[in-house]
């Protein structure tokens, strides 16, 4: 009879052929999950674009993400119960601050940046300015970054300043960079709150609050801002794709894909989404729009997208958790 592999922590037999093809599943999926995962992140800023063209900014987005946390409500809920999906008590106000800044401030500043004439490859290389920022943060309230993540900082902070200094030139003034720098800041500001609030959250549950939280506040404010463009909507076809592709592919397919890849993978892996949103959204741009971005952006761009990278990958050992967009 042939011998037959032990585990030792176990003493149950082991089939070599089942890791050999897990690990054969993993290499093959992997590729196939990335791909997707960029190609729903990358191209929700031209999608952005074109939804506002048809809505007020703030009411497109409401409307977005109140809808996507609403499908995913009726998916979480039989699953984990609806009590289960209610924050507690003591939570509520830490729960809504966080919706409020991820979703309400940090989409909020991007979708009214793209309405006042930001092109989507520009939001996209503000939006991926995060993981800088949040480097920032930790070099003041730690953890301290490693060597090559505050490398990564300053490379990402001087192209950063090359494309505020020379963008709001060419677009009508600096507010909307600052608005998208609002959005940037908003969102890096919640993710370093909720990683410093650490704990076992459920990534679905919580995912549903943020979503309806901050759905419902950028409803409120488009209701004080911009109530008098209501009736200026038009439910165009390419509005009616452009907010389904936001709602179902950038909002819940990604979401799915993004926790499938930190599960076979790592968070660091994962989160490479934020360098390559700008090359996808630079892409879409050129291609669909026909939109070619300038010569000083195309110097800026690398240096923005080069020092993601190395905040990303300097603490890739400690996997410090980048949240999704």
């Amino acid at each position: 009879r042939p011998h037959r592999p032990e585990d030792s922590r176990n003493g149950y037999a082991v089939n070599p052929s089942s890791s050999i093809e897990s690990a054969t599943t993993k290499r093959l999926s992997l590729p196939i999950l990335l791909g997707t995962l960029y190609l729903c992140w990358g191209s929700s800023f031209l999608a952005i674009e074109v939804m506002v063209r048809d809505a007020p900014p703030l009411l497109a987005a409401g409307i977005r993400f109140t809808l996507a946390g609403l499908i995913l409500l009726l998916i979480v809920a039989p699953r984990r119960g609806i009590r289960a999906l209610l924050p507690r008590r003591h939570h509520v106000f830490i729960t809504v601050l966080l919706a409020l800044l991820l979703i309400t401030l940090g989409n909020g500043g991007v979708v009214v940046a793209q309405r006042q004439g930001i092109p989507s490859w520009l939001a996209a290389l503000l939006v991926a300015t995060i993981p800088v920022w949040l480097a920032v943060m930790r070099i003041f309230w730690g953890p301290r970054p490693t060597r090559m993540t505050l490398w990564g900082t300053g490379i990402g902070l001087l192209g950063t300043a090359v494309l505020v200094s020379t963008a709001g030139l060419r677009i009508s003034g600096f507010i909307p960079i600052a608005l998208g720098l609002a959005g940037a800041l908003g969102w890096a500001v919640g993710a370093f709150v909720s990683a410093r609030r650490g704990g076992a959250q459920d990534p679905f549950v919580t995912t549903v609050q943020q979503l309806l939280i901050g759905g419902l506040g950028l409803l409120i404010a488009s209701a004080v801002i911009e109530s008098g463009q209501w009736q200026s909507t038009r439910w165009t076809t390419s509005f009616i794709a452009a907010l389904l592709w936001l709602t179902v592919a950038s909002s819940l397919i990604a979401l799915v894909v993004f926790y499938r890849i930190t599960a076979l993978t790592s968070v660091s892996v994962a989160s490479t989404y934020a360098f390559t949103n700008p090359v996808v959204a630079m892409v879409l741009s050129v291609v669909v729009l026909g939109v070619w971005p300038d010569q000083v952006s195309v110097i800026a761009a690398p240096l923005v997208i080069c020092g993601v990278a190395l905040v990303i990958y300097g603490d890739r050992r400690k996997d410090t958790r980048l949240d999704a967009p």
